[in-house]
């Protein structure tokens, strides 16, 4: 057996010693009682030290308590509080002890009772009856599985265990309750400087809290009650076609596909990452973009232009990944060009040189799988009709 763990009152001790059977852990009280050695064993480590505890309250009482040192009141005071625990299967020295520590937690108030209280019901608010205390590791897992269940597009999934594994990085797995609100507040405030960014964290993990309140595993309404960061929004970035033509160029032949599907069709990095060749339809010119692979879990149609046509013909294939290669081998390769990185550049790209070519809003936004609000408020005029003329006439030597 291992050192055992000792609990004591200062003059009496009980010792718990862990010991195996069969592959099988047990733990053994020992202790002496009126100069004997005395044995129990648990399989429960918690079961034992709870009635280690009740051991040494009784030896202390044979120690210190005789019948004529009790008074009456104090016999009166000792039924009385039996009564209290009727039905709780709890020794009486570990309630008293119990409450007294309490009250020593809560600073000693001049009305201990009226503190508890308060303290219980506050308690029973935040952890209503009912409740099914789990690690946050565990709840984040069966939220996960359950947005799966629900059907949504493998982008959306992917954003929500993105957002769970950074929130377990950061706050610990361990804990049986969601982080208080103004941790999460904090932590994204120094963590991400674009508000939508801090947004998007932000909107998973108050779907997370609300999740976890209507399945009885947390009380959530510090999270819930967050505002998010007023988000102005960011300038958009697009590349002309000259730095396109570049790109183009001298991007390795694996990634062109990649690019000219963003440059040319306006799909989302994603959406491309995802794309097999046999959704990809040259003879009638469209790409289908599945239910699972959007991120607003939304099939549509996405045209294929004729520059675009002519890009993909070289590389089009049956079947099989239009990109066979890792999201940060494709942004690696992506640099080698020598024309700096702008955020999202291809789909934004896309969308202006498709509005200023077309100038028709809706249609922009079905292609694109976006409002028309957000096409209208973002890409209106960003670019001339010239520039859209020469980008969709860029075609392979």
């Amino acid at each position: 057996m291992k050192s055992p763990i000792e609990i004591s009152n200062g003059r009496e001790s009980v010792k718990i010693y862990k010991g195996t059977n069969r592959g099988r852990a047990y733990f053994q009280i020992s202790y002496y009682r009126a100069g004997r050695r005395e044995r129990r064993t648990f399989s429960d480590k918690e079961k034992a030290k709870q009635e280690a505890k009740v051991i040494l309250g009784q030896l202390a009482s044979h120690g210190e308590a005789t019948a004529e040192a009790i008074r009456t009141t104090d016999i009166e005071s000792l039924v009385a509080a039996r009564a209290a625990l009727d039905g709780l299967s709890l020794p009486l020295h570990l309630a008293v002890e119990g409450f007294a520590g309490a009250v020593r937690q809560l600073g000693k108030p001049v009305d201990p009772f009226a503190a508890l209280h308060e303290a219980v019901t506050f308690y029973m608010k935040h952890h209503p009856v009912g409740s099914k205390r789990i690690k946050l590791e565990e709840m984040a897992k069966r939220y996960l599985d359950s947005r799966k269940l629900l059907g949504l597009s493998d982008g959306r999934v992917n954003a929500v265990s993105v957002a769970l594994k950074g929130l377990l990085k950061q706050f610990s797995p361990e804990e049986r309750d969601l982080p208080a609100g103004r941790e999460i507040a904090q932590w994204l405030e120094k963590k991400y400087q674009c508000p939508g960014t801090k947004n998007s964290y932000l909107k998973t993990f108050k779907a997370f809290a609300a999740w976890a309140v209507k399945e009885k595993l947390a009380t959530t309404q510090t999270i819930t009650g967050l505002e998010y960061w007023k988000d102005v929004g960011g300038e958009i970035e697009v590349y002309t076609p000259e730095e396109l033509r570049v790109i183009l160029g001298k991007v390795p032949t694996v990634a062109v596909p990649f690019v000219a599907i963003g440059a040319f069709a306006g799909m989302r990095a994603s959406e491309i990452n995802r794309l097999d060749w046999i959704e990809i339809n040259l003879e009638r010119d469209f790409i289908l973009v599945g239910a699972t692979k959007t991120k607003t879990a939304a099939r549509r149609l996405v045209p294929i232009c004729p520059n675009l046509k002519a890009w993909l013909a070289k590389y089009a294939r049956e079947s099989g990944p239009v990109v066979p290669l890792s999201d940060s081998r494709v942004n690696q390769l992506l640099r080698e060009p020598g024309i700096p990185r702008k955020q999202n550049a291809l789909r934004h790209s896309y969308i202006s040189y498709r509005l200023a070519a077309i100038n028709d809003t809706p249609r922009v936004a079905l292609e694109c799988g976006n409002s028309p609000t957000i096409i209208f408020k973002h890409y209106r005029e960003l670019v001339a009709p010239e520039a859209a003329k020469a980008w969709f006439e860029i075609m392979p030597e």
